[in-house]
């Protein structure tokens, strides 16, 4: 029976901080673009839709096929969809520090030294801010945690069916867990080999699926092919990685400013922690070292770096955090909880999640529900895009620069445009289509666009308000000829 002394403080604190992020979660974190993406490409799983083939994605799909039956119960038009996406994943949170839990258990760390280093990582925006997201790390990182666990256990084959499932939900850890294998070979002993097996029969079955749907040469297409080009012609961001590492400590490193509201205690924590933890690993806390700066050099590799490319190596650092905790630490988790609450509270971001969701039920009520909309993350939940490459991010402004896929061309014109900052920016990028938007679209709101020739309604009813199913707008515009001469 373990010792519980120690831990009544960092589980209450847990708690609290946990209970601060769950209602940012639901009502006070805006959508990012990338949640809206993942919503759309697992409702279009979920319809029956195969990915790359009937679809352009660029990620690997498995978070798609484990969250489509939910989206089957989110109706909703607006934010509520996506928020009820953010709440089907808190189940795999909790298995992801139960592993972490069971993983340090293993090594023989102190439960206080664990409580203290689960609390610092919960308590941290660093952490926290992301994982209130509906994301592919989640579903990733739990299984990478799973087979670091099954390694531990000495389950080997699962624990490389686990790797290769990781890889499966988050391409960029394919080579993080193929270093997992190899160093677990080392530290291990031979056994450990059985590993790439179980990886070998879980990417096997994995790719049956795509030579039964027809779709296995598109997806090395989409998944390989063009996230390398992406990534060649992508412009470097110089520091982007020390940017994301320096901001717990309210410096902004880009702008080389420092702002002491953005000072984050327990990322501050678990980052020094974590860094000692990494030099001065030993036993099987080196093994876990060597996997997590694996990961973390592969991030520094990456041109673009956002906070939550940071999720699994902060969840990684936890057992490295707990060996370096010698003494009571008190003081710095009820420090670090108190900013993590007044963060979740009182961020003010409430305002624009508001306005997401009156965009995104504005652009579904007075669309026809076959209609086409173009814009930047895919905000009409229930309306096909207008464009192929409908995720206006960065590997699609490159892929399109340099003639890999092609441009867009308004025919038939679109039904909506929502003008969110992706597609200002590539109306901006074709002068063209900007002309032709000018000339043939009005805006009803800032970020709500209409053809010209239709636009009759009065925006006087709630956000919530639907048109009548029987006589569904419809926006009949000449097609007056665009010229898509490449720029």
């Amino acid at each position: 029976m373990e010792d519980g002394r120690g831990i009544a403080l960092p589980s209450a604190l847990i708690a609290a901080s946990v209970a601060a992020r769950l209602v940012q979660l639901q009502r006070l974190h805006p959508l990012q673009w990338d949640e809206v993406e993942y919503f759309r490409a697992t409702d279009w799983v979920r319809q029956g839709l195969v990915p790359y083939r009937d679809f352009w994605e660029h990620h690997t799909p498995l978070q798609w096929f484990v969250f489509a039956p939910f989206t089957a119960l989110a109706h909703s038009p607006g934010v509520a969809s996506v928020v009820a996406m953010r709440w089907a994943q808190v189940p795999l949170w909790i298995a992801a520090f139960a592993l972490l839990a069971a993983w340090m258990r293993g090594a023989g760390i102190a439960p206080a030294a664990r409580w203290s280093a689960l609390a610092l990582a919960l308590t941290s925006s660093l952490f926290m801010l992301p994982a209130v997201e509906y994301r592919v790390d989640v579903l990733a990182g739990t299984l990478l945690l799973l087979g670091l666990v099954l390694q531990q256990r000495a389950h080997f084959v699962w624990a490389g069916a686990a790797f290769a499932l990781a890889a499966f939900a988050n391409l960029r850890l394919g080579p993080v867990v193929v270093i997992a294998m190899l160093a677990a070979i080392w530290h291990y002993g031979r056994r450990a080999a059985w590993a790439i097996a179980g990886a070998a029969a879980a990417t096997a079955a994995a790719a049956l699926y795509f030579v039964a749907t027809s779709s296995w040469a598109i997806a090395i297409q989409r998944v390989f092919t063009e996230n390398l080009l992406g990534d060649r012609w992508a412009v470097n961001v110089r520091g982007i990685f020390l940017h994301r590492l320096l901001a717990p400590f309210g410096v902004n490193l880009l702008q080389r400013s420092f702002s002491p509201s953005a000072i984050d205690p327990g990322g501050i924590l678990l980052i020094v922690l974590a860094v000692l933890g990494l030099v001065r690993a030993r036993g099987e806390l080196r093994f876990l070292a060597v996997v997590n700066a694996a990961n973390l050099l592969f991030i520094v590799l990456m041109k673009y770096v956002f906070n939550y490319h940071l999720e699994i190596a902060a969840l990684l650092a936890v057992p490295l955090v707990a060996s370096q905790i010698k003494r009571n630490i008190a003081l710095a988790l009820v420090a670090s909880a108190a900013m993590n609450v007044a963060v979740a509270l009182f961020r003010g971001k409430e305002a624009d999640m508001d306005y997401q969701d009156l965009v995104m039920k504005t652009v579904d009520a007075v669309t026809p529900p076959h209609g086409r909309v173009f814009d930047g993350a895919g905000w009409a939940l229930h309306r096909k895009p207008a464009y192929d490459y409908w995720f206006l991010r960065a590997i699609t402004f490159e892929l399109e620069a340099h003639g890999i896929f092609a441009p867009y061309v308004p025919s038939p014109p679109p039904d909506a445009i929502v003008a969110d900052h992706d597609t200002r920016r590539w109306l901006v990028a074709h002068p063209a289509l900007l002309r032709f938007v000018r000339a043939n679209y009005v805006p009803i709101s800032r970020d709500v666009w209409l053809p010209r020739g239709r636009v009759l309604l009065r925006f006087e009813a709630p956000p919530d308000a639907t048109l009548d199913a029987e006589s569904p707008p419809r926006w009949h515009v000449p097609h007056l000829g665009y010229n898509a001469t490449p720029r």
